[in-house]
């Protein structure tokens, strides 16, 4: 069989893992099946090439979801979520910001992503910002802080 390259919803990873090979972008996944698959970052989402028929069968079945995107520039995104069970990973540290912030038109809860991969949970609470920073040894601390200032950035334009 030939090999095909076909989409990797996001909500079908359960886990990420380094490449070998430690190329940019490039990871191994841990599929909600069990299943693994190395994945490499494209604009539009994690992409995989495979000759595995179970594989290709399992990814055909589900469509992509809607991130519901509220930044996103290529590197980091800024997402709302619902679904907090493919986080499983320790909150590493907290950082809370009071303000006058007045959330009537964001969702409770928003995910900081970089290339898609989850390292900040946000929840928005009356007069609180709280962002969970979760134990994630594929993204430096640079990232993190890089992304924490454009979360902080684009919630302060949101503001009414």
């Amino acid at each position: 069989m030939r090999s095909k390259q076909i989409k990797v919803p996001r909500g079908l990873i359960k886990k990420f893992y380094q490449h070998p090979e430690n190329f940019s972008g490039f990871y191994i996944v841990l599929l909600k099946n069990g299943m693994e698959t190395d994945v490499f970052f494209k604009e539009d989402g994690f992409v995989t090439i495979t000759n595995d028929p179970n594989l290709i069968k399992y990814l055909k079945k589900f469509r992509e979801e809607n991130l519901n995107q509220y930044y996103y520039n290529g590197l980091f995104s800024v997402c709302e979520t619902k679904d907090f069970s493919s986080f499983n990973e320790r909150v590493k540290s907290e950082i809370v910001i009071k303000t006058k912030f007045n959330n009537n038109n964001l969702p409770k809860h928003l995910v900081i992503n970089f290339y898609l991969i989850t390292f900040g949970i946000v929840t928005i609470g009356d007069n609180t910002i709280k962002i969970e920073i979760v134990d994630n040894n594929l993204i430096n601390d640079v990232d993190i802080e890089l992304g924490i200032s454009l979360m902080i950035n684009l919630l302060n334009s949101l503001k009414d």
